[in-house]
Formats: structure tokens, C-alpha cells, sequence
């Protein structure tokens, strides 16, 4: 129990609420901390800094205004399974990229969704040359760590499928300038690969020519750029809010083809000017 509690204390949301994450919902962690700790004493544990927690798969950035989660878990249980790693980013305390994955079942239509790629903050790949691709309910790819330090985790996501195989590499680190996320997709055979994004309920508009977008939100704006000549689409769906029901999440994509594809997308607040 210890153990557990221990896990769920450096594991919560800024807000102190359940990470909503694959098949979670949102639940008052510290409400439950407290109730157990009354019943069946245990020392208090912090959220702490940085951490990877190896036999889980799963692992916290933490560093200034940044609070990230990284989600390799193994795949199974009948939960989509292409969809790791997938990112969860918090800025000042309140949620920016969030898991539209986060089913609610007792509605047909939305479970499906959730269990698709697309519906996590993940690279969807296909193949260009008429390749049965990886069914996305049975596939089972292998995620590990790579390396890991203070400030970033690189993941290695194996897909093979016959005819059709990738490897796909994502590194999430922390720096001075922000949070970047850099993502590398490469197969014997061209693909088509997607990057998607799911934000928080916010304003999102897309500036210098599609290659940024600004998030508007009552804590601060923060800016999503991409390195190159990519462009951002938009992507709207919807996602599990903190009331565990469902609300409007803007959605952001961007596709690239080849036998090696890259992303390089960096976050980081706008800065205001003082007058």
C-alpha cells in the first residue's frame, strides 16, 4: 500500500488530480492520499522532480514552468496499443497537451476513437506502397527506454508487421528555452507519418505561414513551433475533461512522407514586452 500511494504521490497532475492517461479518469489524488493516510499511517511523499520509473515504462520531466509525462507502458488489455509513447505537457500547473484517449465507455462511437492512434499525443504511421498496415487493435509494438537523463527520456516505439514495418524514435527533453519533443520515423519503405496533437480547451491560432501556432490561455499564452518547412493542420475532436466528461480539445497535425521522416516541435511560453 505503501508502495502504491507512494507511486500515485509523485505520479498526480500539478492539480493534484489522477493523470489522465489511456484508460484513466480524473479522480482528487491527494482527497484519496489523505483518506488512506488517515486509516493506515505512511510517511507523506512529495511529487518530487524528475523521475523514470523503469518497470512501469512511464516517467515525470519536471524543471521551471514545465511539468511533462511520458507514457511507454506495454501494450495489451485490449487498450489501442501504436499509441505510445505518448506526452502529456503541463505549463504553470495547467494542462496544454492532453490524452483524448481517455475513454468514456458508455459511448460506442467515442471508445472507438479512443482506441485509435490519432486520439493520443502520438505518430501515426502508414504505409505509401499499398501495404496492409499494422491493425491498429492487435498490433503490439515494442516500447523501451533508450537513454535517459535530469531532462529528457528518448523512447524507442518498434513496429513490425509483415509486409509493413517502422521504427519510430521520440526524445522529450527539457531546457532553458522550454519543452522539445523530436520525433524520427524511419521503415525500409516510404511512409506517411502524423504527428497529433491534442490541446486543453483554449483558443489556438496558427501564425508565421502555419509553422506555429499560439495557445491562449488565462495563465499565459504558450507557443508551439516547428523546426523546417512544416506546417501545422488543425485537428479538432474532443477529450475527457477534469468533470470526466467530454469537451471540445483543439487538435493540431503534421504530416510528412519518406522512407525517414522527422518532426522537431519545441513548446515554450510567449513571453509579454513590458510597455
Amino acid at each position: 500500500v505503501r508502495r502504491q500511494y507512494a507511486y500515485l504521490s509523485r505520479t498526480c497532475a500539478p492539480d493534484g488530480r489522477t493523470l489522465q492517461i489511456s484508460d484513466s479518469y480524473s479522480m482528487d489524488a491527494q482527497a484519496d492520499i489523505a483518506f488512506v493516510r488517515s486509516i493506515h499511517p505512511m510517511p507523506a511523499t512529495s511529487r518530487g522532480g524528475s523521475r523514470w520509473f523503469g518497470d512501469l515504462g512511464l516517467g515525470v520531466l519536471r524543471q521551471g514552468r514545465f511539468d511533462i509525462t511520458v507514457d511507454a507502458m506495454p501494450v495489451g488489455l485490449w487498450h489501442h496499443h501504436a499509441g505510445k509513447p505518448n506526452v502529456l505537457v503541463y505549463v504553470d500547473g495547467a494542462p496544454l497537451l492532453v490524452d483524448t484517449g481517455c475513454p468514456n465507455y458508455d459511448d460506442d462511437l467515442r471508445e472507438r476513437w479512443c482506441k485509435t492512434a490519432a486520439a493520443h499525443n502520438t505518430v501515426v504511421v502508414r504505409p505509401l506502397d499499398g501495404a496492409t498496415p499494422c491493425n491498429e487493435q492487435t498490433a503490439a509494438p515494442v516500447c523501451r527506454c533508450r537513454c535517459r537523463g535530469a531532462t529528457f527520456f528518448e523512447i524507442e516505439h518498434v513496429c513490425e508487421g509483415g509486409a509493413f514495418s517502422y521504427v519510430w524514435t521520440r526524445r522529450v527533453q527539457l531546457d532553458s528555452a522550454g519543452c522539445r519533443i523530436i520525433d524520427v520515423i524511419t521503415s525500409p519503405k516510404p511512409v506517411c507519418a502524423r504527428l497529433c496533437l491534442h490541446l486543453a480547451p483554449c483558443n489556438v491560432g496558427l501564425v508565421s505561414a502555419g509553422q506555429a501556432a499560439v495557445a491562449s490561455r488565462p495563465g499565459g499564452d504558450v507557443c508551439l513551433m516547428l523546426a523546417g518547412r512544416q506546417v501545422f493542420e488543425r485537428d479538432d475532436r474532443m477529450a475527457h475533461g477534469p468533470d470526466n466528461h467530454w469537451q471540445p480539445s483543439p487538435g493540431l497535425s503534421v504530416t510528412g512522407q519518406g522512407r525517414r521522416v522527422t518532426f522537431d516541435l519545441r513548446i515554450a511560453p510567449v513571453v509579454t514586452k513590458r510597455a
